[in-house]
């Protein structure tokens, strides 16, 4: 049934997760830190 629901566009940014979690939470930190406004 999940893949059947329709959930929209999926744009947000792929963060690299197969580190650490100190190696994730530094990937995402650039990420929002990079995003403008409204974009997070």
């Amino acid at each position: 049934m999940q893949e059947t629901f329709a959930i929209g566009a999926v744009d947000w940014h792929m963060v690299d997760a197969s580190g650490t979690p100190g190696q994730s939470l530094s990937s995402v930190r650039g990420l929002l830190l990079d995003s403008g406004p409204g974009e997070a």
